[in-house]
């Protein structure tokens, strides 16, 4: 017959169970006693451990060495515990050669093929036992030094832990066993029903192959999901770390996105400082997820080069004000537009985070902001005319900056809404920006494509600490004519600031 397992629920309360001479009950311990007449006619008792008679948890620590991890298990009891722990199986690669498994001199190791695996492609179950009963783990306490050495890398998966009690058989003499018996059996004892009182825990397990981290950018993707299954299971207790710990791999994905690998092994960097500043007693981050993501991390930052050449990095931010209107905002559109009518002038802002972890450890040689051109008036006069980016001092959002505000809480009204943010554009200042520009740029009629400001002594600024709220383009002299609009960061093409970056 079919025996589909069943999640023990409210139903299974309702014992005693009864069926073609037999009974199911459940006894002042919380075991589950199944009795039942035999084909002999003999009376036949079964006694099936609930899942609660252990407190299992297992710890592990990885240690690199020649080319292989050595993962190295603590095994422990819960000091309510009700049973003491006989057997742990962890899966572990049924294809790696440098695969070993070493225990305690009291208790036995071995790995191989095992039906509790049964479908699982590639896995092995690296199994300790106990030599002899008295070498169990008994409530609150511990066994340390349960080894796996393997090439593969770590991964979450299920460890089955056994109480120390008697195997129990099914009544294969009785054909209309329920379906209860079966849930019971397997939830307690695990496939095999070798013993009693069993619980499944995640573990840390040698279970991914190198391959499938060898290419960075699936490999983040891998490292993230870790993340998220550590923070889940509470391996990582606190939420803000969690989130810090996502952005700095956000970083990183986003650079290897952008095809910027060295700033993509600067944010793998970044991610692996932040981890090891979160890991030790009492802090958030305990020893499976550091190991989990240490590992792997470790790993993909050495297939990405080390520091160095030239990197790539997108704007934050960048608008552009109109005198004209002067409560309102232009964050949306794809210019950035310079002209005399209405004094038009652009902001722009960098990521001073993004900077930071695409330089690393190295120094910045020079620094360079390109914006393109994408339209030209051609009105520059005879020999041109300049242009003028000056470094910002007060901050300002995209969504909010007019020529009247740095963040308007309402644009949508016509008036200014800043009572905290308001600065002055406009007449004697003191303006909003260090009045010697950064850079200057001369326009000259015809002129089209991309121009450059070197930015060199800014970012180096930022990099030593100092803020850095962004810039404001605009034209030297805004009387004279002269109008030019620059792709924003919502068109095809975009400002972008490239660092030239030695280790």
């Amino acid at each position: 017959m079919s025996r589909t397992l069943l999640v023990l629920g409210a139903a299974l309360l309702t014992l005693p169970v009864s069926s073609a001479g037999q009974t199911l009950v459940r006894d002042p311990q919380g075991d589950y006693v199944l009795t039942y007449t035999d084909f002999n006619d003999t009376l036949r008792t079964v006694v099936i451990e609930a899942t609660d008679q252990v407190g299992a948890s297992v710890t592990v620590h990885v240690i690199a060495s020649a080319g292989v991890f050595v993962y190295r298990y603590t095994l422990a009891n819960g000091s309510t515990a009700r049973r003491a722990i006989s057997f742990l199986d962890i899966p572990c690669p049924a294809s790696d050669p440098a695969l070993t498994v070493r225990a305690p001199a009291s208790w036995n190791a071995s790995a191989a093929a095992d039906g509790r695996l049964e479908g699982v492609s590639g896995l092995w179950l690296c199994s300790y036992g106990r030599r002899d009963i008295q070498s169990v783990v008994v409530p609150g306490a511990s066994l340390p030094d349960l080894e796996i050495t393997s090439a593969w890398l770590p991964s979450v998966l299920t460890a089955r832990t056994f109480g120390n009690a008697g195997r129990v058989l099914m009544p294969t003499s009785v054909d209309d066993t329920p379906d209860t018996v079966y849930t019971l059996v397997d939830r307690a004892q695990g496939f095999g029903f070798f013993t009693g009182g069993g619980l499944a825990v995640p573990v840390v397990a040698p279970a991914r192959s190198p391959a499938v981290l060898a290419d960075p950018g699936p490999g983040l993707d891998s490292v993230a999901a870790d993340l998220s299954q550590s923070c889940t299971l509470g391996w990582i207790v606190d939420p803000s770390t969690c989130a810090a710990l996502g952005t700095r791999l956000d970083q990183a994905r986003q650079a290897l996105s952008q095809g910027n690998a060295t700033g993509a092994r600067a944010g793998v960097e970044s991610f692996l400082a932040s981890l090891n500043g979160a890991h030790g007693p009492g802090r958030p981050v305990n020893d499976n997820a550091f190991c989990l993501l240490t590992v792997n991390a470790e790993f993909i930052r050495d297939q990405l080069p080390a520091g160095g050449g030239s990197v790539t990095l997108p704007l934050a931010a960048d608008t552009y004000l109109r005198s004209g209107s002067p409560n309102q905002t232009q964050g949306t559109e794809p210019i950035l537009r310079l002209r005399a009518s209405g004094n038009n002038r652009a902001l722009l802002r960098i990521d001073s985070a993004a900077v930071a972890t695409a330089v690393g450890s190295g120094t910045v040689t020079s620094a360079r902001l390109e914006l393109t051109i994408t339209l030209n008036a051609d009105n520059w006069g005879a020999t041109g005319r300049t242009i003028d980016l000056h470094r910002l001092t007060q901050a300002w959002t995209e969504a909010g900056a007019t020529w009247n505000c740095g963040d308007d809480l309402d644009p949508g009204n016509q008036k200014p809404d800043c009572p905290l943010t308001e600065w002055e554009m406009g007449g004697a200042g003191p303006h909003p920006w260090i009045t010697t520009p950064t850079a200057t740029k001369l326009i000259t009629n015809g002129l089209r494509g991309v121009i450059t400001f070197d930015v060199t002594a800014d970012i180096q600024a930022l990099l030593g600490g100092s803020v850095h709220p962004g810039w404001i383009l605009k034209k030297t002299a805004e009387g004279p004519s002269g109008r030019v609009e620059f792709g924003s960061r919502e068109s095809a093409t975009p400002p972008r600031l490239i660092l030239d970056v030695q280790p």
